[in-house]
């Protein structure tokens, strides 16, 4: 009996031994570091963090590389919004919402005749023209000025009544000045210029430059007439010669001495 006890007590003894012996869990792998979470960041910000190494140093991680100087920088998302107004200003005739009309192709005639960028005007800063005329886009702004700052107030203060639509003599014409053989060349004929005749005010009336220039509405012609002086660089009046006696004439031209106004 104490033989059988004293191996039953060794047998357990060597399981006991046996089931020390057996292989260790494996140790618990390190975390890896988390994604950067700044845009454009290097891989190496993505490597996992320092393993153990011999003699349970940790090694050093590896110095991350810096992105290059030329590395192109994708453009912002707002970029396209803030060019868009801009764009859209860009589709107004002569980029200038006040002008109403149509582009038109671009007219060639001889020698200095023509118009790199005419338009067909058909109103002014909210004012009809009874007629369309077709002029560059110089004298387009600055009708629209004019007809704004000038002719509208104008037509309220003297006239007494809102200023409706206008009625344009000229606008192209390949000619010499005033038609006449051997003058130069005419502002009318690189789209420079425009012959305003008559007006219409918002009570039906009619205002012409041949009856109303020393009749009852002489106040607001002669006002119409004098404010021009600025927006352009020629102003022209019945009282300038014979050739001008029913109509207003504007051009875009430029001195040195300033506007000429006759």
């Amino acid at each position: 009996m104490k033989r059988a006890a004293q191996a039953i007590t060794l047998a357990g003894a060597l399981l006991a031994a046996h089931a020390a012996a057996a292989e260790p869990e494996p140790p618990v792998r390190p975390a890896f570091a988390p994604r950067a979470a700044a845009a454009g960041a290097d891989v190496a910000s993505r490597a996992p963090a320092s393993r153990p190494g011999a003699g349970g140093a940790s090694a050093p991680a590896p110095t991350p590389r810096p992105m290059s100087v030329g590395a192109p920088v994708p453009a912002p998302a707002t970029l396209s919004r803030r060019v868009a107004p801009a764009a859209r200003a860009g589709d107004a005739l002569c980029g200038d919402p006040r002008l109403t009309g149509a582009r038109v192709p671009e007219v060639t005639g001889q020698g200095q005749c023509g118009i790199d960028q005419p338009v067909r005007l058909s109103a002014v800063a909210g004012v009809r023209l009874t007629r369309p005329v077709t002029v560059g886009c110089g004298v387009a702004t600055a009708l629209a000025d004019w007809t704004e700052a000038v002719a509208k107030p104008a037509a309220q203060a003297h006239a007494g009544a809102a200023l409706a639509a206008m009625t344009p003599f000229a606008g192209y014409a390949c000619r010499p000045t005033n038609s006449q053989a051997g003058a130069r060349i005419s502002r009318h004929a690189m789209g420079q210029a425009v012959d305003i005749g008559a007006f219409t005010l918002a009570d039906g009336r009619e205002v012409t430059v041949l009856a109303g220039w020393r009749g009852r509405d002489a106040a607001f012609l002669r006002a119409a007439w004098r404010g021009a002086c600025g927006p352009f660089g020629t102003v022209l009046g019945p009282d300038a010669d014979r050739y001008h006696r029913n109509h207003l004439h504007f051009d875009t031209a430029r001195y040195h001495s300033g506007p000429y106004c006759r």
